[in-house]
């Protein structure tokens, strides 16, 4: 199993090694946007390989940065984050 430099999944995000997995991330959000103005987390992270504490925390950094906003909260149980939806952050 790879490790995590640190307990902070975004802090682990913006390390050399799991940078690439966050821009392919963030790519693959902004390609969805453009086409239907939203979407969930689960198809953001389809088909990226990686730890999914890290690929979800993707989602919080774009949020941290002010790029997405998410408008509806799935599920509230623990470990439920993918029917979150998310929408490009206004300006």
């Amino acid at each position: 199993m790879e490790e995590l430099s640190s307990l902070d999944p975004i802090q682990n995000l913006l390390n050399n090694k799991w940078l690439p997995t966050f821009l392919k991330i963030r790519e693959r959000v902004f390609h969805l946007l453009d086409h239907a103005g939203a979407v969930r987390c689960n198809e953001g992270l389809l088909g990226i390989p990686g730890l999914t504490l890290v690929n979800v925390s993707a989602f919080d950094l774009m949020v941290q940065l002010g790029e997405i906003t998410k408008i509806y909260q799935g599920d509230n149980e623990e470990g439920h984050y993918q029917d979150d939806v998310y929408v490009r952050a206004k300006k």
